[in-house]
């Protein structure tokens, strides 16, 4: 059982034959109506039937907004979609179950998006955007980030250290000091102060003006925000954009929703694929469900082929849908 949100529009196909399995158009001015969970009473709201659709004999499209009617159509409720007149091959399907699916809920764990809300979904604008970006426009941005930050020359650098202690310096206080110990028994009070003042340590105030040079947390801080700007845009921006211009180039925007058949609940980051051939050699359309399951095509009218992958599923492949 397809599950589905309330207000979504749903779109189902469905096909009628004859006794020997021939497809068959659906006589006797048929009709469709919903029925909720045990109930007994049929809702019409938002239905539209198309018998025998684009005009192929025993193939027919059923379409049901579920936005039309607020009060029948709820969350946690299971339907039928039931025939409630019409006749295959001169006898009455009446009670025929056409379509059965639920609404429901997004689960709780896909409503936000890093604790926040969704972020904003890519326009065409944005993917047209894409063909006036080159690699100068990149560099650009890399070079203006970087400009910000004024690194210590050399001669800085030197400056600082100069007053800090030479290998000269540490060499010699380390002999002085191998002789104060060997020659610890003869060490007054007077000798250890007179070695002790012969090295000159560098004071607050000079090691303050050797450092004031150097880059500031303040300024380390805002390269590694305009860094991760960029590393942003081109390692995740840019290519979800990229994505989006292989959904297909058809007059008609279609969405396709793929839930688990055994759970009902949408399976996200699956590969979906489009082809007008039973075979798959026609790919017209690929794209990633989302985390509702849902992936969008821009597709022509007409029956096509929809093919799915999923580490950990398997799908009986090919899905036949048709485009309205």
């Amino acid at each position: 059982m397809k599950i589905y949100t309330v207000g979504s529009t749903i779109y189902h196909v469905f096909n009628t034959r004859d006794a020997d399995s021939v497809p068959i158009t659906f006589a006797g001015s048929p009709t469709i109506g919903v029925r909720k969970d045990n109930g007994t009473s049929t809702n019409n709201s938002g239905l539209t039937l198309v018998v025998d659709s684009g005009s192929v004999t025993g193939l027919h499209s059923l379409t049901i907004d579920t936005s039309q009617d607020t009060d029948f159509y709820v969350t946690d409720h299971e339907y039928f979609a039931i025939v409630t007149a019409g006749t295959v091959d001169s006898t009455s399907v009446v009670g025929e179950t056409v379509l059965e699916f639920k609404l429901g809920e997004v689960p709780s764990n896909v409503k936000k998006w890093n604790s926040s809300t969704l972020p904003d979904v890519a326009t065409q604008s944005d993917i047209t955007g894409l063909n006036n970006i080159s690699s100068g426009d990149v560099e650009t941005a890399v070079g203006t980030a970087l400009a910000s930050y004024d690194p210590p020359t050399k001669a800085e650098l030197d400056n600082a250290v100069s007053p800090l202690a030479t290998t000269s310096d540490v060499t010699t206080a380390h002999s002085t000091t191998d002789g104060l110990i060997n020659g610890l028994n003869d060490i007054s009070v007077s000798d250890v102060t007179s070695a002790l003042n012969t090295y000159d340590s560098p004071t607050k105030a000079e090691l303050d003006s050797a450092v004031a040079s150097l880059a500031t947390s303040s300024a380390l801080a805002t390269i590694d925000v305009n860094i991760n700007s960029i590393l942003e845009d081109t390692g995740t921006t840019i290519p979800a954009l990229i994505s989006g211009m292989f959904s297909g180039s058809g007059a008609n925007s279609w969405t396709y929703t793929l839930t688990d058949a055994d759970t009902g609940l949408p399976i996200g980051s699956a590969t979906v694929w489009v082809t007008t051939d039973a075979d798959g050699a026609n790919i017209i359309a690929s794209g990633t469900t989302d985390a509702y399951g849902k992936v969008t095509f821009a597709l022509d009218s007409g029956n096509i082929y929809v093919w799915r992958y999923k580490v950990g599923y398997n799908f009986t492949d090919p899905d036949t849908e048709v485009v309205p």
